[in-house]
């Protein structure tokens, strides 16, 4: 039994440090940022380019035709030779946000007094037609397509953190070694526990003005978990006195970055009916990102 649990736990961190790599940060943009940048849509295109690749000085070539001395030619000015091709074009488009867009911070670029943040927005469905109309805010034709955020050199002339609020749901590994039986008062100390918990995140990235400085994370979250641990059955006569528990309950996890600490009121029973009895406890202890995701959908008309 603890063989089985400590390679459920041990499967719970590998995927949480998978999953981690495919999200950078900040994960909700809101109308509110408008005062310390500017948004930009990113339009691709093509157009034709003209390149002067050399000349033909004047007075050097003359054209003559042979059957009619009037009709000879001479370049009085110099002949450009000129040669076309296309290329790829960027165009930058102010936006607003009506309230508020759920999307990704891919990277940062720092260009002298530019300080951009590269986007990419989830598609907007289910829009008002009034959004789809209004080339003024983001709206649903711009699914696809590529936005910055230029940050004000103002901004940083009195400010060193720019921090994006971001909300969203995730899994959450969790682990709660340390449990306090709210009947009896004892303090249990187990370590042999996997619980996969579902919470809601109310959080934040710190963009620092240094860009060496990495952004960072905090968030307060809060959801019920769900798992299996490790009881004592007090009636057991061998030597052995663990046997498999379930343990249940809601948790609240302050984390920064990637390290979580929880705090939790939960219940545990075994399934035996010598254990079957429900112990409500205090817990707590540390856990790991597992799972983040969204619905990939914009709820523009949502109020903040």
């Amino acid at each position: 039994m603890r063989v089985l649990l400590l390679i459920l736990s041990l499967l719970l961190v590998r995927f949480s440090n998978g999953q981690e790599m495919a999200y950078k940060f900040g994960h909700l943009f809101k109308r509110s940022l408008s005062s310390k940048g500017t948004l930009y849509v990113v339009q691709e295109g093509t157009a034709t380019r003209t390149d002067i690749v050399g000349k033909i000085n004047a007075n050097e070539l003359i054209l003559i035709s042979p059957a009619d001395a009037s009709q000879t030619l001479r370049n009085s000015t110099d002949i450009l030779l000129r040669n076309q091709a296309a290329v790829e074009t960027k165009t930058y488009t102010p936006k607003t946000i009506n309230s508020k867009l759920k999307g990704v911070i891919q990277k940062r670029s720092k260009d002298g007094n530019n300080d951009t943040l590269l986007i990419r927005f989830w598609d907007i469905t289910n829009e008002l037609a009034t959004f789809t109309a209004n080339a003024a805010i983001v709206n649903s034709t711009n699914n696809g397509q590529d936005f910055i955020f230029v940050i004000n050199p103002t901004y940083w002339a009195t400010h060193r953190v720019l921090q994006i609020p971001y909300r969203t749901w995730q899994f959450t590994a969790t682990n709660l070694p340390f449990r306090i039986l709210t009947k009896t008062g004892d303090l249990e100390a187990e370590f042999l526990n996997a619980n996969v918990s579902f919470i809601k995140t109310f959080g934040h990235t710190k963009i620092y003005q240094s860009e060496f400085v990495e952004p960072r994370n905090w968030s307060l979250s809060v959801g019920p978990y769900l798992g299996l641990t490790a009881i004592d059955n007090p009636s057991a006569t061998n030597d052995n006195k663990k046997e498999f528990g379930l343990n249940y309950g809601l948790n609240g996890i302050y984390a920064v970055q990637n390290f979580n600490i929880t705090a939790a009121f939960g219940f545990q029973n075994g399934f035996k009916e010598q254990t079957r009895s429900v112990q409500p406890y205090i817990g707590f202890g540390v856990g790991f990102k597992l799972v983040e995701f969204f619905t990939p959908e914009i709820k523009d008309k949502e109020k903040d």
